[in-house]
């Protein structure tokens, strides 16, 4: 009977053992969700149309986690404004270039008909203008 008890008791505790174990289990996948979640939200930032910056979701969780999650967000809502501004910047670049290029390119059409002495220098002189408002942009673009 002594062994018997002994048996039990032994049976007890592996079960107690096993019960802790699945209850830490549970708290290990319960305290892992929040991860699992941020790791996904960060592989869905590159879709099929290219990298969803702006749309990466806020947790509201006040932990760990929860802040890098919002830093995550905050950086890619960084990258998404920055990104934009180069999408723009080239189509304002382009029109600022044109306008100096037209300026000096009918300047030349017009310098090659022009048959008077006075209307020469005022087309050389646009296009000296132009030229000049053209090394001005780059010179403010390297600058930048």
């Amino acid at each position: 009977m002594l062994h018997d008890c002994r048996l039990d008791s032994t049976d007890a505790l592996r079960q107690a053992m096993e019960a802790t174990h699945r209850d830490d289990e549970a708290r290990v996948l319960e305290q892992l969700l929040p991860v699992a979640t941020l790791s996904q939200a960060a592989r869905s930032v590159l879709g099929s149309q290219g990298m969803e910056l702006a749309h990466f979701p806020r947790s509201r969780a006040r932990d760990e986690i929860g802040d890098l999650s919002r830093s995550y967000a905050h950086l890619l809502a960084e990258l998404h404004e920055y990104n934009e501004y180069l999408r723009t910047l080239s189509r304002k670049l382009s029109h600022e270039l044109r306008t100096p290029i037209a300026v000096i390119q009918s300047s030349l059409d017009n310098l090659g008909t022009a048959d008077q002495a006075d209307a020469r220098a005022t087309y050389v002189q646009r296009a000296h203008q132009g030229l000049s408002r053209l090394s001005g942009i780059l010179d403010a673009m390297t600058e930048a």
